[in-house]
């Protein structure tokens, strides 16, 4: 699962405690009305691999207000038929960008220290799929470790110093291995702010 960098500065929870991030980031994202950006991901070349096909491909993410959507583009047509299941991972995907915050998705774990950098959180109930979770930011770089029932999992984010975002930490890639063999890299660029560009988006596809 993939979190959101929004984190919530001094979050009183009765489980967690949430790591003091949000200074480092340009936090206004998730408020931003019209947003757009370019995603260069693994997902589509290695469905394509799967099946033998070769082709060209774009994916662009647009958030105006309370709407959302993602705009995919092929140079192969066979991709067509499976457009809108690829819609919708990649507007998963792009949550990582305006959605979902790290104290929701910690709050059911209780925290137990903070070690050389890591805080570690632990599973008070013994039922849910992530027994440990430990985060660890480093270098413009966060680290997420979890200890699951059924493996290991690290996702990694990486940030850059951007000067429209006031120089702030903005997302530019997020990799994710499991011990499975399961391995996804997602880049985020090209970011638009407040162009009018999701505007026009919805107003031509509505």
């Amino acid at each position: 699962m993939f979190i959101l960098m929004s984190f919530m500065l001094g979050a009183s929870l009765s489980h967690a405690r949430i790591p003091d991030f949000e200074s480092r980031f340009y936090f206004p994202l998730k408020e931003t009305k019209d947003l757009s950006f370019e995603i260069n991901s693994s997902l589509i070349g290695e469905i394509l691999q799967l099946e033998n096909k070769k082709g060209e491909y774009s994916v662009k993410a647009y958030k105006y207000k309370d709407l959302t959507d993602i705009s995919l583009s092929y140079s192969n047509e066979e991709m067509l038929g499976i457009h809108k299941t690829l819609q919708a991972l990649y507007l998963l995907k792009a949550q990582i960008v305006w959605g979902i915050d790290l104290s929701s998705w910690l709050v059911t774990h209780k925290f137990v220290q903070e070690q050389d950098g890591w805080f570690v959180y632990h599973d008070p109930t013994g039922i849910l799929k992530s027994r440990e979770i430990k985060i660890k930011f480093i270098q413009n770089k966060l680290m997420i470790l979890e200890n699951r029932n059924y493996g290991l999992a690290k996702t990694t984010y990486y940030f850059s110093s951007e000067k429209w975002a006031k120089q702030k930490l903005v997302l530019k890639e997020v990799e994710r291995e499991t011990t499975e063999g399961d391995e996804e890299v997602h880049k985020f660029g090209k970011y638009a702010i407040n162009t009018g560009k999701a505007k026009k988006w919805f107003v031509e596809h509505n």
